[in-house]
């Protein structure tokens, strides 16, 4: 039995080389390889298989962002084989784009690198994890504990959709805090994501991809499903990545949250800080 089937959604194919490097990390563990691609190309498929002779590719609808061909993957292989599944894709590095996640701000560059090395940054890390995920049977999902988040700003518009996703797979027990991996790339236990399946879900359930669209789809909900059918079943998030974030961040960090602030309180309350004024509060729902 192959241990881990392994998901790359290639959108971005010039971060194939970064892939690859990445992918390295994987030898001497029992894996299967499976790569999702909106269309043909025969020259990055010859690369691919060069490099990695048994892949399977599949040329899938460019629909739900990394979340639709994820979906397409699930329904394509055969689950019974494998106790972890390892999802990956890319985020486009080209586009210059800084995002606040967990205090952080974060490149497109340094939000793949945090999450890659996670999960892939050497073969001692790749053990590690599946050696916490075969000790630790609480344990459901591993990723970057940088980019791991249960606040509240990144959910309350999507919790009414959340529920009824849940209720729709049988599971009654929402979450009072819905904990997801903030990038969607994660080692996850098998088992975690059949309910998923058993309430229909596949990638025709998706939209077309939009670039222009950064959340408020079915797939942007559930990247924060995928989160909280973890928690619903009884198992624990975690990130074990010890690697140090960069002080830099750290001091851009501390200058930007002196001039602008956004927290919500343990009372649901988004509030909105310039200079350390409040400038905006409001009760979430």
């Amino acid at each position: 039995m192959s241990a881990t089937a392994v998901h790359l959604h290639i959108f971005y194919k010039d971060m194939w080389p970064q892939f690859k490097y990445y992918l390295s990390s994987l030898n001497g563990t029992e894996y299967d390889l499976y790569v999702t691609l909106i269309k043909e190309d025969p020259k990055l498929e010859k690369e691919i298989h060069s490099a990695f002779p048994e892949a399977v590719i599949w040329h899938v609808p460019n629909c739900g962002y990394d979340i639709g061909p994820f979906f397409y993957f699930l329904r394509h292989i055969d689950l019974g084989r494998y106790d972890y599944i390892l999802k990956l894709h890319g985020k486009n590095e080209k586009r210059y784009c800084i995002t606040r996640v967990n205090g952080l701000y974060l490149t497109r560059e340094i939000w793949n690198r945090l999450l890659y090395r996670a999960l892939l940054g050497s073969p001692k890390i790749v053990k590690n994890n599946l050696k916490i995920m075969a000790e630790n049977p609480q344990v459901g999902l591993i990723s970057s504990r940088y980019l791991i988040t249960d606040n509240p700003c990144y959910y309350h518009k999507q919790k009414t959709e959340i529920k009824n996703i849940l209720q729709k797979m049988g599971l009654t027990d929402m979450p009072k805090r819905i904990k997801f991996v903030a990038g969607t790339m994660f080692l996850i236990r098998t088992r975690i994501l059949r309910p998923l399946l058993d309430a229909g879900y596949d990638i025709n359930s998706f939209k077309p991809s939009d670039i222009h669209v950064h959340d408020g789809t079915l797939a942007h909900t559930m990247e924060r499903v995928l989160g909280a059918v973890t928690i619903a079943q009884g198992y624990r998030i975690c990130g074990f990545d010890t690697h140090k974030f960069l002080w830099l961040n750290s001091l851009f960090h501390n200058i930007l949250r002196f001039v602008f602030q956004k927290k919500v309180s343990k009372k649901n309350y988004l509030t909105i800080k310039i200079l350390k004024v409040t400038v905006y509060r409001k009760k979430l729902s």
